[in-house]
């Protein structure tokens, strides 16, 4: 069964849900979080704390445990953030150190060996890496004094 969509609620007016549900708040912080970060977005760290009800099928009912507090909604959040934060920057690491050795890899048989389609695996789309890999670079141009450098005194491709 589907329902319409919900009309329009302004920051008073999901600040007045909130509470009406039995989320305890500050309401200055509340409107501040919502204004900033928005009642959808932040719903998804309340879900946790609003009751359960029919237990056979896990659905939550829309009031929320005794004893929470939009707090703890925000604690909820911020945690996630952070998590969020060092994940990115641990994978960005992993990334860099990856495109390090590959590219060392290929620069040893050649510094323009990325164009030889033979050092790769049969199955990999090298025509479509090769574009990727020079739209970035064309991209890169712009702001990148290395590869402005590089084409002015070598005249040639980039090196990989």
């Amino acid at each position: 069964m589907t329902q319409p969509v919900k009309p329009f609620a302004s920051i008073d007016e999901q600040v007045d849900v909130l509470a009406s549900r039995g989320l305890a708040l500050d309401r200055t912080v509340a409107e501040q979080w919502l204004r900033s970060v928005g009642y959808y977005r932040l719903s998804g760290y309340w879900y946790p704390y609003r009751e359960i009800g029919d237990p056979s099928q896990q659905a939550r009912r829309d009031h929320f445990v005794p004893g929470a507090g939009f707090d703890d909604v925000v604690r909820l959040y911020e945690f996630d953030r952070k998590l969020r934060t060092l994940i990115h920057d641990g994978i960005e690491r992993i990334e860099v150190a990856l495109r390090s050795h590959v590219s060392y890899r290929i620069g040893s048989i050649g510094p323009l060996a990325y164009r030889d389609t033979s050092i790769f695996r049969p199955t990999f789309d090298h025509d479509i890496w090769l574009a990727t890999a020079r739209l970035r670079a064309a991209r890169a141009r712009r702001h990148s004094e290395p590869i402005r450098h590089h084409e002015a005194k070598y005249n040639g491709e980039l090196p990989i």
